[in-house]
């Protein structure tokens, strides 16, 4: 299980549609920006084994925020937490909304879309193609 404190592009969420598969992450609203991202994992996966990963939402600024990632191993377990619509760290609820991570189509990464791919090769390969091809002219 990966513990990470940061959860990236947190405001990408959106409506169900038919294209999207069922969300594996919920956002959770509430959640004391001084609370550790190691101890709430701890808290949950107490009461919910299905926890992969808990991480700490941030605004543009970078400041934290009162509201956490929480990803899951089951679309189920989320699919419950959702019906309910409230989601118990400790003994207090708090407010929770789907979440789906941005997926790059090009490396199937979560974060970033595949125009800001760090591995776009094809890019690389065309400048590349571009720089040959000036230096294979002759210039009289």
């Amino acid at each position: 299980m990966s513990l990470n404190s940061r959860s990236d592009r947190s405001n990408s969420t959106s409506s169900l549609t038919s294209d999207q598969s069922p969300a594996k992450s919920i956002l959770v609203y509430g959640v004391s920006a001084d609370r550790d991202v190691n101890l709430l994992f701890n808290t949950i996966n107490n009461t919910n084994k299905s926890v992969k990963r808990v991480l700490r939402n941030y605004d543009q600024s970078d400041n934290e925020m009162n509201s956490i990632r929480v990803d899951f191993n089951s679309e189920d377990v989320v699919a419950r937490i959702l019906l309910k619509n409230k989601f118990v760290i400790g003994k207090r609820e708090h407010s929770v909304q789907p979440f789906w991570p941005l997926i790059c189509h090009r490396c199937n990464e979560e974060g970033h879309i595949a125009r800001e791919c760090p591995t776009n090769t094809a890019f690389q390969w065309r400048l590349q193609a571009i720089v040959d091809e000036q230096q294979s002219y002759v210039f009289v």
